[in-house]
């Protein structure tokens, strides 16, 4: 986790190495340890595409389909999981799928209470993404999100860009 809180490709790639290791020692169904895959997974196609290099492509969609693949995963575990939701949502926004990534963020927000950071951090990219990459569209998700988690560099890395 304190990979992930790091923010940069490398970390995000050692997270994916240290978590796929443990779910490969576990029973393959632990549905935290799937998510975070997902996120890992999400958080390095997103990095790859923030670089903009074209001769990342390949390897942002490798991370777009693994992230999506870990997510459908813990879903098919346990369908009521909000952060799996979250990250199946990101993973299709990534794959460009911006429709069904849409209808996932949409159940995501059914299903919780309460508002979370990652979810609008996702909102704030997938209506950039709904809008032809116009950032400024993602605004109010992206603050929102940076006011959830002040701490959250990511966050306000988000906010910073719109």
């Amino acid at each position: 986790d304190s990979a992930l809180a790091a923010d940069h490709l490398e970390a995000y790639e050692s997270a994916i190495a240290s978590y796929g290791r443990a779910l490969q020692a576990s029973d393959e169904e632990d549905v935290e340890l799937l998510i975070r895959l997902a996120r890992a997974n999400a958080l390095a196609a997103q990095a790859m595409s923030d670089g903009a290099s074209t001769d990342n492509d390949a390897a942002r969609e490798t991370y777009a389909k693994a992230a999506l693949n870990y997510a459908e995963q813990a879903l098919t575990i346990d369908t009521e999981a909000l952060e799996a939701r979250l990250a199946e949502a990101d993973a299709l926004r990534l794959g460009g799928d911006t429709e069904r990534a849409r209808e996932s963020l949409e159940r995501g927000r059914l299903m919780s209470f309460s508002r979370t950071p990652e979810l609008f951090r996702i909102d704030s990219l997938l209506q950039a993404a709904e809008h032809e990459g116009k950032l400024e569209k993602g605004l109010l998700s992206a603050t929102e999100a940076a006011e959830l988690a002040p701490d959250g560099i990511r966050y306000q890395i988000g906010r910073a860009h719109v």
